[in-house]
């Protein structure tokens, strides 16, 4: 696991590096590669592609969203978490798929507690599973499962990087799938993941900044926006 810091206050770089040795300490691990930048342009002009990023939203030299934008380019996997003063920018850090949203000046209890979830995500995303095909099995990551859709008695996996024909249906997915907090059925025929959802109306959810979009039945509206909002809201 690689992790990286961005912010243009050393003191806040230095806190946040100091609770993630606190983190590794209290669970007797060992500490992470880590890497600290000053600047949102120093961390995307670097090769260091992280695994989870801290980012400030307003720094010199570089927009904290836009240097989010471009580290899930490179890994769209990466687990981000927004550290900053400024509010204003939920709508765009929900559109960038932002793990966790943290305020100034940082507890360091509630620190420790999303940190831990962000650890539990990138276990869960390098998970890896089995899909039958017609031509044997397959294996992906399950943080790259994107959607599932039923087409006649098989299922399309949609993956990050392709599609995967597979031989189970639905209902198979769906028990396979229901005891991880990340997928959710908005109609009878699709599972999303939950990690891609960039948008949502009465009716229609979207999925990678608009590339699918997915029916949600208009009955299924209010608890998808409550699962939705407790899923970007995990304390």
């Amino acid at each position: 696991m690689k992790i990286a810091i961005c912010d243009d206050d050393k003191i806040i770089i230095d806190q946040v590096d100091t609770m993630i040795a606190e983190y590794y300490e209290r669970h007797d691990k060992e500490i992470p590669e880590i890497k600290k930048y000053d600047s949102g342009n120093a961390l995307c002009n670097d090769s260091f592609i992280p695994d989870i990023v801290f980012l400030d939203i307003e720094m010199p030299g570089g927009n904290g969203l836009l240097a989010g934008n471009e580290l899930k380019k490179k890994n769209p996997d990466i687990i981000i978490i927004i550290i900053t003063s400024y509010m204003d920018y939920l709508d765009d850090a929900m559109r960038l798929a932002v793990f966790r949203y943290i305020s100034k000046p940082i507890v360091l209890s509630r620190f420790l507690r999303n940190f831990d979830d962000a650890i539990k995500k990138y276990s869960k995303l390098h998970r890896h599973i089995l899909i039958k095909t017609s031509d044997g099995m397959e294996k992906i990551e399950l943080g790259d499962l994107v959607f599932i859709e039923t087409e006649k008695r098989k299922c399309i996996i949609h993956t990050v990087a392709r599609d995967i024909i597979g031989l189970e249906n639905i209902s198979y997915w769906e028990d396979f799938l229901k005891n991880t907090d990340d997928f959710y059925s908005p109609n009878r025929s699709f599972i999303i993941n939950l990690s891609y959802v960039t948008g949502f109306s009465h009716d229609e959810i979207t999925l990678c900044d608009g590339k699918y979009s997915v029916l949600l039945s208009r009955r299924k509206y209010k608890d998808f926006k409550t699962i939705y909002i407790r899923f970007l809201e995990k304390e």
